[in-house]
């Protein structure tokens, strides 16, 4: 029972990571909302509600593989290195993708920020360059 105990009591605790996830996690519930209230039900850009908890699962995978006594571990044990890279590439990566986060994120930054860095980034001319070869594809 004390190795088990030993196990877990190593969690750390970065604060980078921890406000980042609570960043992301805020920023798509907040544009799930406004999303909600300016798009009639049923319409095909709401976010289903196992998208959303792909969303939150994905964030979930990031806080283990790097919050827990995986990262600690990971630092003294190459094959607890590479868990902590597998869950990352092969579970959290896809249940964030899963959860369609380009909307609600959007809409969840305030309006102002958005429209100036959204417009800035906009004028740039080798977006316009991308957009037409993707556009092409």
């Amino acid at each position: 029972m004390n190795e088990a105990l030993a196990l877990l009591s190593h969690w750390s605790f970065d604060p980078q990571v921890v406000a980042l996830a609570l960043l992301a996690g805020y920023l798509y519930w907040q544009g799930l909302a406004a999303t909600t209230v300016l798009l009639p039900r049923g319409h095909h850009l709401l976010v289903r509600p196992w998208r959303i908890a792909a969303f939150y699962g994905g964030l979930l995978c990031v806080l283990v593989a790097l919050e827990s006594p995986l990262d600690y571990y990971s630092h003294f044990l190459l094959w607890v290195h590479m868990v902590q890279h597998l869950v990352l590439i092969m579970a959290a990566a896809p249940l964030l993708l899963l959860g369609q986060p380009a909307l609600p994120l959007l809409r969840g930054i305030p309006t102002l920020p958005r429209r100036r860095v959204m417009g800035h980034m906009l004028s740039w001319p080798w977006l316009s360059a991308l957009n037409a070869v993707f556009r092409f594809i």
